[in-house]
This record gives structure tokens, sequence and C-alpha cells, in this order.
């Protein structure tokens, strides 16, 4: 949410205040961060919110040790309890809206006027990149920390889990097991093929839906002065307040009551797109509109002086301005999309479930090598994702 905002802050700011005898932690904290401010917030806000509403880690790590949150709680009161308890699940989506609905009254209150964060105007807007000189070591070792307990150990935990056909402590004994069984196991899957195609076809979908709405939807609140433009944001934010089972609860009663030749999308992907749209609004919504508040209305002005429409202008202009966020946002919602859980979880049938929910199906039948084996598969694909995206953004940082 933050790396586009970073990559469109102009730098005459920064370099403006090292001129005037700023050092570089002096610059940092009154140029950088203040005009980053709602980049920052919206950030930390959407990352509080997504932490009480994450649903995978907290079963399969937390169940064994007993350990409930706020997600699985909702999930046994509408999925193992007897009769489902839809009615707790609602008033537990509720507190949600009210815990949401403060942060936002508190992100405007903060924010003030946007305006004055904008640093993208028709003077000039010239991105580069700043040397770290001494500092990259010690800025490299902590990342490489922080790789190393987070991604790297995981990551080759599960590779050697998916290499073994029962889970070993590591020893030189356990060499002559090492084989690619779970893998084959894996590919002659009979539904691995349908639940690929599943996966593209929500990525793809999901990322554009949500990012065409969130530019269109920031605009608006943003840019214009429409009575109502902060209801807007408030409700485009409540999507993310709703955990994804309450989410899927409500599809279900909605689209099951649906005549079918009118809304014939239950039992297909097309209602896993709808609920994964709503709950990635809020993120696009929030980075377009930290994005937005970079760009000065001077240059909307003065394309609308030369005689573009709005539309035109939108299309024109700003989003090319916003290229660098927007692909950014979509590469963050596609990646999101593949490996969603809850959602699809909830929505599933024997035709749309996607790779995340047949990896929980092959972890919930005992096939833990197996599961270990797709896991590897959909990391990888995942990272192919990530690292085009990003060069992407970085090509177009560049050309901008």
């Amino acid at each position: 949410m933050t790396v586009g905002c970073f990559r469109m802050m102009d730098p005459a700011l920064e370099e403006a205040a090292r001129v005037s005898g700023a050092s570089a932690r002096h610059t940092i904290m009154r140029v950088t961060l203040p005009i980053l401010f709602p980049a920052l917030l919206s950030a930390w806000i959407y990352s509080f919110m997504s932490s009480l509403e994450s649903l995978e880690i907290p079963m399969i790590v937390g169940l064994p040790a007993k350990i409930y949150v706020f997600s699985s709680y909702v999930y046994f009161s509408t999925q193992k309890s007897l009769p489902p308890d839809y009615g707790l699940a609602a008033a537990l989506g509720v507190s949600f809206l009210v815990v949401s609905t403060g942060l936002v009254l508190i992100y405007w209150r903060l924010l003030g006027g946007a305006e004055r964060f904008a640093t993208v105007t028709g003077k000039g807007y010239r991105p580069r990149v700043t040397r770290l000189g001494i500092w990259k070591y010690p800025a490299f070792g902590v990342f490489i920390l922080y790789f190393t307990l987070t991604i790297l150990m995981p990551v080759l935990t599960l590779v050697y889990r998916s290499l073994l056909p029962y889970l070993m402590r590591p020893s030189l004994q356990v060499l002559d097991l090492v084989s690619l069984k779970n893998y084959r196991s894996v590919l002659t899957e009979s539904d691995l093929f349908g639940a690929t195609i599943n996966t593209l076809v929500i990525m793809a979908a999901t990322a554009s839906v949500t990012m065409m709405l969130s530019i269109t939807v920031s605009w608006v609140i943003v840019r214009t002065k429409a009575r109502g433009r902060t209801a807007l944001d408030i409700m485009t934010f409540m999507t993310h307040a709703i955990p994804g089972v309450t989410i899927a609860v409500a599809l279900v009663y909605l689209y099951l009551r649906a005549p079918l030749k009118y809304f014939p999308i239950y039992g297909t992907v097309w209602i896993i797109i709808l609920g994964l749209v709503a709950g990635y609004l809020s993120f696009g919504v929030r980075s377009m509109n930290a994005a937005m508040t970079l760009i000065h209305r001077e240059l909307e002005e003065a394309a609308h002086t030369s005689g573009a429409g709005r539309a035109r202008t939108l299309w024109k202009v700003t989003l090319p301005l916003l290229l660098p966020a927007f692909v950014s946002g979509w590469v963050w919602v596609a990646t999101h999309s593949m490996r969603a859980f809850s959602i699809p979880l909830m929505l599933k049938t024997r035709k749309n479930r996607p790779l995340s929910v047949l990896l929980w199906d092959l972890w919930d039948r005992g096939e833990s090598g197996e599961a270990a084996a797709l896991g590897v598969l959909l990391i990888i694909t995942l990272l192919v994702v990530f690292i085009g995206g990003r060069w992407l953004v970085a090509r177009l940082s560049r050309q901008e």
C-alpha cells in the first residue's frame, strides 16, 4: 500500500531540506513521513483489520493448541456448531463494523485537507533512488534476518516435508527416503486442473474489477465535492470490517434465494469473485486514496481547461500518474486472491474449488505430504506473479 506512494513522491522536498542543513534522520521525520502520512495511516488501519479477520493461520496453527480468535470463533459458530448460530456470527460482524467505523472517522479527522499532502504538481516530477551509503549494510542485515525467520525457514521446512513420506527429524538417514512421490500424487490429482483454472480466473477477475472500482471510487472521494463522499469512503472501508466468513454466509443466503435465471452465479467462481471484490475493495480504495492525495488537482484542472471531460481526464492524466500505485495494488490483490481461503472455503463446490481450498482439503484428509507439495507449487506460482508485477511497476516508475 505504501510502495507506490514512495515511488511517486517528488524528492525535491527532501533535497530542499538537505540543502537547508537538515540531517537525513531529520529529513525523514519532518518531511518524508509527514508527506506519506495518509499512506502510512491507511496501511496501519488495513493491517490492523486484516489481523482481526485472518482465518487460515488461526485454524491450522491455533486450533491444535486450542487457541481461538475472532475469525475462528465466527467460523465455528456457523460451520461446526449444531445448529449453526448465524445470529451470533451476525452480532460479531456488527462489532467489527463499529470498530472499523471508528478507525475511518479517526482517519478522516487526522487527514484534514488532502491538498497539503500533494507533491506531484505541474511544476515538475522527478522521482529518483536515494543511496543509503554505509547504512545499506545494517539495512540489508535487518532484511536478511526478517526474511530468514519469517519466509526462508518456513518455506525450506515446507519443501523438506514435501519430499518425505512423513515428517521426520533431519538426519543423514532421511536422505534415503527423499523422493518426488508427493509431487506426483498432487500432479495426478483429478481436481488439480479445474482448481488451477478456477484460481487463475479468480486472480485476474478479482484484481482487475477491484482496482478499476477502486480508482473510480477514490477519484470521487478525493477529487470531487459530491455529497456523501465521506459516507462512500466509510462504506468501502466497511467491506473489510466484515469477516470473510460472514460475507460468504451473506452471499449464500442472498443467491440461494435469488432466481437462478437472473443470478446464476451460485456454485460458480463468480460468487467467489464477488465476495473477494467486496473484501479487497477496501484495500484498493485506501491505496488509491493515499496515492491520489500526492497528485495535485492543478494537473486535472489544466486538462479541463484544454477541453477534456472528466472521464478523459481520468483516463489520460490521472490514471497514467497513478499507474505505479495501480499496478502495485493489482499485484497485491492478485496474489492475495490466489491464496484467499475464508471466502472460497465457505462458498466452495466441486466445480468452483480453487487451489487454496484444494490444499486445505488435502490437509484435512491427513495427506500432509501432498498438501506440502501443493503448497510449494503455489508459492512458486505466487513468486512468478509477484516478481513479474514488481518488475512492471519498477519499469513504469522509470518511464515516469
